[in-house]
């Protein structure tokens, strides 16, 4: 099988190149572009951040995927892939991948009424709105079975209370797609609901939760007694458990890892000749072997683009490229503070932020469902073995 570009994927790809070379600011990173990129650098970045945000909305390449009258491109899935992997080669900011686009986009596409879709949906890609997602709760993790936070029906209203945790960007962001328990009589999984929440409504609060790189990107937030529109609700009541699952199938799907990876394991050999530090034998050939890994997980994501683009949803083939890219990821950052010694152990730029990137790849195998719960979700969805 050929896994090279077609003619017209080819030119493409050329002109997406084209784009790049002619808007990109200059140095980017996925620091400074990535999604909360205000929070990392400077009122000059953050300037550039946007800039960069608005040339690429305007070509529709925020949600290059979606329908033209949501605000997207209207383009096929792998010429989305294409975008994301020039984007995450150049180090600008992956918009085709971001997190309000892959799950709650897709997630509005799928179960939003037309409403919501009329409203939400232009915004989110236009850059216009931002979003997080409201599952994980202190005492319940990411189990939408267990979730604790409620939402009581107050005639075109509900109420909200309780607390959710680990929500990233949320201090960031305008609205919330939220989790809620809304029938304590049924069994969990068909008593929860997702509801959009705004973000700037009376009783909420937000906390920030520092991550182990010192950086501010996840948060706490606080419901007391929120009042949200019925009109929010996505998907029929008490489908929220069902709807969760899909969501989470997008999110592990991933598609910009596989460029990361490959990326990640170039730049373990130009941080060792930025210090001045030459590579072992053992380390060059460990570096070979992420490259390869890395083309693995290039066809994981070729696989999950194309079932997306026969209209079938991925499912364990999700699981399977998460699992593989995160735990690639954190051996990755794991050689990267070996192969520069003592300097890896230094937070500055000039030493090539690999202690930052080796505490920031912990995560890895966390967020989006622990490699465990990819692990059962493998044996029993792909493999067909049963539980217990």
């Amino acid at each position: 099988m050929d896994f090279g570009d077609s003619p017209t994927e080819a030119r493409f790809r050329s002109d997406v190149r084209v784009f790049l070379r002619r808007h990109l600011p200059v140095a980017p990173t996925t620091e400074t572009y990535g999604e909360g990129a205000h929070s990392h650098g400077s009122d000059s970045l953050t300037r550039a951040a946007t800039e960069w945000r608005d040339a690429v909305a305007e070509r529709g390449w925020v949600a290059p995927h979606w329908p033209k009258e949501y605000g997207g491109a209207g383009m096929s899935v792998m010429e989305q892939v294409i975008v994301i992997e020039e984007l995450v080669e150049v180090g600008a900011l992956t918009v085709g991948s971001s997190n309000r686009i892959q799950t709650i986009g897709a997630i509005l596409q799928l179960f939003g009424t037309d409403d919501q879709k009329r409203f939400h949906l232009p915004r989110i890609a236009d850059c216009t709105t931002t979003w997080c997602h409201g599952c994980s709760e202190p005492t319940t993790g990411s189990d939408p079975r267990s979730v604790a936070v409620r939402a009581v029906i107050d005639g075109d209203q509900f109420v909200l209370s309780g607390h959710k945790t680990w929500s990233a960007h949320a201090h960031e962001a305008d609205s919330m797609l939220i989790l809620a328990l809304t029938d304590t009589t049924r069994p969990r999984d068909h008593g929860v609901s997702l509801i959009i929440a705004d973000l700037h409504a009376h009783g909420i609060s937000i906390r920030p939760v520092l991550g182990m790189d010192g950086m501010h990107e996840l948060d706490e937030v606080f419901f007391d007694d929120v009042r949200v529109p019925r009109s929010g609700l996505v998907g029929e009541l008490n489908q929220g458990w069902y709807i969760s699952t899909v969501l989470l199938d997008f999110e592990s799907s991933g598609m910009a890892r596989a460029p990361e990876l490959r990326k990640a394991a170039r730049e373990v050999a130009d941080a060792g000749h930025r210090v001045g530090r030459l590579l072992s034998d053992a380390h060059r050939a460990a570096v070979v072997g992420h490259l390869i890994e890395s083309e693995i997980a290039r066809l994981f994501s070729y696989r999950i683009a194309s079932l997306q683009s026969r209209g079938q949803l991925p499912n364990y083939e999700a699981s399977v490229s998460k699992l593989f890219s995160s735990e690639v990821a954190q051996r990755i950052a794991n050689l990267r503070v070996g192969a520069m010694g003592l300097y890896g152990q230094l937070w500055t730029a000039s030493a090539g932020g690999a202690a930052n990137e080796y505490l920031r790849s912990v995560a890895a195998t966390v967020t989006v469902g622990t490699s465990e719960v990819q692990r059962d979700i493998i044996a029993t969805r792909g493999l067909g073995l049963p539980r217990g």
